[in-house]
């Protein structure tokens, strides 16, 4: 984004960082300095591209790892386990599904907040696993 302006205004400035623009060309407009304006806003906008990329993966990442700290959590609560087993068994079943761990543990988070608005709830050993009435 390259704003052209014909006079600099605090109106004006703060449109430009309002639009996001990554270089400015001013009126009139001279062959003078026009490729350096385009060769920078170019190559910010690459950088804040890359950049916008790594933040979206760094977030993902970030709400994998809570969904598996809950699910090691609901499942340490529901087979009365230790976490590491409890990760262990999360591990294990991404494997065997061939799918990342967060997408598991998201379905198992899911499921869970899913049965408890409902009104049901998913019980430990003792009541075999099966889903009841509250």
């Amino acid at each position: 984004m390259i704003g052209v302006v014909d006079y600099e205004s605090p109106t004006t400035l703060k449109a430009l960082l309002d639009w996001k623009a990554h270089g400015v060309v001013n009126k009139p407009i001279r062959p003078f300095g026009i490729m350096s304006s385009l060769v920078l806003a170019r190559a910010l906008g690459s950088y804040h591209a890359r950049l916008e990329a790594k933040i979206n993966k760094l977030e993902e990442t970030l709400r994998a790892r809570r969904d598996v700290e809950k699910a090691i959590r609901i499942l340490m609560e529901l087979k009365n386990i230790e976490e590491g087993d409890a990760y262990r068994l999360l591990r294990d079943q991404a494997q065997a599904k061939r799918l990342p761990i967060g997408q598991i543990a998201a379905n198992i988070v899911s499921l869970h907040e899913t049965l408890g608005g409902l009104g049901l709830e998913v019980r430990g050993p003792a009541g075999t696993g099966s889903r009841t009435s509250s």
